[in-house]
């Protein structure tokens, strides 16, 4: 059990986790305190239970595995999203031939480092995936010319915006489905703007604010939770979506007109040509998901839980991302489609008046999901100080699960 700059490894029985690991082992940093911390915890209550084992006292090393191993899942996650921020590989270095003096630089495509910047990550936070420094990064961003800019909009306008478009949406998503529509706003401003639009709300939510258990998984890719929506199935609306358990990055959002196995397969398969195929699938014991569980043991194997079936209020990630969705996207709806029934402008056991609606409102509804699904991959998370994109590149950088060579099989 060691920290080392390079590799950390910990080892508990059925428990093993190896991560790639750049420059935690300088002097003063943090990072490399926090995770020489937790190693240490490890290594102390690890003497303990060995202790026990070689007195013969089983009955008392079991029980204290029980209780070790779901003491240590909170720091277990914690130690995977520190590691999976650091880089293993350096850039390439190269040399100008018109000045041969000095260090060769390393070669940082603008793409890539806009690509980045775009996806919300900090200065620190691309030097230490690219494993250069900090001021490296700054030098290539005043030789590319790449800067933000912060647009000045009027407060009746941000309000129109915010109160119009997605009205149930709260600051830190809000202000990335801004983002996506060109408009950048500073956060004190954009906090105003919610307080004069809905600060009886923000007053209820943060009264109602709830301490929730520790979700486990071992990295990017390795359980995608899949499930359907149905708070529109009134007008046969469905929605099929699944999202990746360690990043929480959604591979796939999309509204369909039924819940056929067939159809929520089709909608599977997109986000694996799009993300990787995942080494498992959690979801409900829907007939819907027959067809996925067929892909998943065909092309994962059996016996090896590649597709795991139970309940859906155990179903976590995705349950709770259904909230978020509802909030965001769905809930306008909702209150539109019965306010036209109210009004008498929809029936819902009319056929024709279906079709109208499913022509005129499933692109729309799955313009809304679009945007919304790209500002939740980049809306901060509380508990990882990190936002999903961020979790998921780095992750698909270090340790590439399920998109190696453009195929979709990896080693389990």
């Amino acid at each position: 059990m060691s920290v080392k700059a390079g590799l950390v490894t910990v080892t508990s029985g059925n428990l093993c986790m190896k991560t790639s690991l750049i420059k935690v082992a300088s002097a003063g940093n943090r990072t490399c305190f926090e995770i020489s911390l937790i190693m240490v915890t490890f290594g102390r209550l690890l003497s303990m239970k060995t202790d026990w084992f070689n007195q013969g006292d089983l009955g008392k090393s079991v029980v204290f595995e029980d209780w070790f191993m779901k003491m240590i899942s909170d720091e277990m996650m914690k130690l995977r999203i520190v590691c999976i921020s650091y880089g293993t590989v350096r850039p390439e270095k190269y040399t100008s031939l018109r000045n041969k003096a000095g260090a060769p630089k390393f070669i940082i495509p603008k793409e890539i480092l806009n690509n980045l910047l775009e996806d919300g990550f900090l200065i620190s936070d691309i030097a230490n995936l690219l494993s250069v420094s900090e001021r490296t990064i700054y030098r290539r961003m005043d030789e590319y010319g790449v800067f933000y800019r912060h647009c000045r909009w009027r407060f009746r306008r941000l309000n129109y915006k915010c109160n119009y478009r997605v009205p149930f949406c709260r600051e830190t998503l809000l202000r990335q489905i801004l983002v996506k529509t060109n408009v950048k706003v500073q956060r004190s401003r954009l906090r105003e703007i919610l307080h004069h639009v809905d600060d009886n709300g923000i007053q209820d939510r943060r009264a109602g604010r709830l301490k929730r258990r520790v979700y486990n998984v071992q990295g990017v890719n390795h359980l995608w939770h899949i499930d359907t929506n149905h708070k529109l199935v009134r007008w046969n609306f469905i929605i099929a979506g699944g999202i990746d358990g360690f990043s929480r990055f959604t591979t796939f959002l999309k509204c369909i007109e039924n819940n056929k196995a067939e159809t929520v397969a089709s909608c599977f398969l997109e986000g694996v040509n799009e993300f990787g195929l995942p080494l498992r699938v959690r979801s409900d014991k829907g007939m819907e998901n027959s067809k996925v569980a067929d892909f998943m043991i065909e092309r994962r194997g059996a016996n090896r839980g590649s597709m795991i079936v139970g309940k859906s209020v155990h179903n976590q990630r995705i349950e709770r991302l259904w909230r978020d969705v509802f909030d965001g996207v769905l809930a306008y709806y909702y209150v539109l489609f019965y306010f036209m029934e109210d009004e008498g402008l929809l029936d819902p056991l009319d056929e024709i008046h279906m079709y109208s609606l499913h022509h005129v409102f499933m692109p729309k509804i799955n313009e809304k999901l679009c945007i919304w699904r790209e500002a939740w991959a980049r809306h901060r998370l509380r508990t990882a100080k990190s936002s999903p994109i961020r979790l998921w590149l780095a992750g698909q950088m270090n340790n590439p699960i399920g998109t190696q060579n453009g195929c979709f099989l990896d080693s389990t």
